[in-house]
């Protein structure tokens, strides 16, 4: 049986960053404690993930503070690289939702279907159109003022984070793309209010495992 081949593209979730980091010390999550890796565990043989997470990565939106960090500049270099592909998952937003990138969560999801139609588009050169499955971001803490991302994240990102899962379902609803909510199923870490600790983790690959098998079999 021929191995199906998923890419997964996000941003510090995808990566792995640990909640009890700070902008000075970075950790990172061993492959098989992060969702993608757990996720491979639980799909087994017949699947292969391709892991491209970046931490900081928007969706379109250009970050003079974290400068080539845009989804859009990558995605078709990455479907390329691993396709054929059987399903392109993308789970972006959160770093779109920064106060100093004077974002609305309409043109986020609009960045979201950007994404996805790329990822359609390019993935069908190989003459295997992928599946696509769009995840909306779980939700920002309402405590990240209190930690060290609050000078990037505010209370209008926390309310803005309960909300954007409707927007990027309806857009990509639009172009047929499958969606999912992660904030129903995982939560931040107190630590730092923006990343998935270990438990987080395990979480959202149980809920996904579930979605990929629905979608691809």
């Amino acid at each position: 049986m021929e191995t199906k081949q998923i890419l997964c593209f996000g941003d510090s979730n995808t990566w792995g960053f640990c909640p009890q980091s700070t902008s000075v010390a970075c950790c990172r999550y061993p492959f098989s404690q992060r969702w993608t890796g757990v996720l491979q565990g639980m799909l087994g043989d017949g699947y292969r993930i391709a892991e491209e997470g970046l931490n900081g990565r928007t969706t379109v939106f250009e970050d003079p503070l974290f400068p080539d960090r845009r989804g859009m500049d990558a995605i078709d270099m990455l479907v390329r690289t691993h396709s054929p592909l059987d399903l392109v998952l993308i789970m972006l937003g959160t770093n779109d939702m920064k106060d100093h990138l004077g974002t609305t969560n309409h043109a986020v999801a609009r960045g979201v279907r950007a994404l996805c139609e790329h990822a359609l588009s390019v993935g069908a050169e190989s003459g295997k159109k992928p599946r696509v499955l769009a995840v909306s971001p779980i939700a920002i803490g309402e405590n990240v003022e209190e930690t060290w991302l609050g000078g990037e994240f505010s209370s209008r990102s926390v309310e803005r984070s309960l909300t954007i899962s409707g927007e990027i379902q309806e857009q990509v609803g639009q172009i047929g793309v499958s969606f999912f909510d992660a904030k129903t199923v995982a939560r931040p870490s107190p630590a730092d209010c923006v990343h998935l600790d270990a438990q987080g983790h395990a979480q959202l690959a149980a809920a996904l495992a579930a979605q990929v098998r629905a979608l691809i079999g």
